[in-house]
């Protein structure tokens, strides 16, 4: 008395076990799910910091690119 063999449908729709994964795989995702974490907690940090400022350090723009000049100009 065997097992009953798996059936190809729920082979191909059973989530994958992390262990399963080749290292690299691996790699890759964990660096695709941290650049994706980056991309939502940034936007909610520039929020939390700028809702301490004041209304004229908003108006005033980053003073953390000082070789930018924000003034607009005919000059390319």
């Amino acid at each position: 008395m065997s097992a009953e063999p798996r059936s190809l449908a729920r082979r191909l729709f059973e989530p994958a076990s992390i262990d399963s994964q080749a290292p690299v795989a691996r790699v890759v995702t964990y660096v695709l799910l941290f650049l994706w974490a980056l991309v939502v907690v940034i936007p909610l940090y520039w929020v939390l910091i700028t809702s301490f400022k004041g209304p004229g350090e908003v108006d005033n723009g980053p003073f953390y690119l000082p070789f930018v000049d924000f003034a607009p100009s005919l000059q390319a």
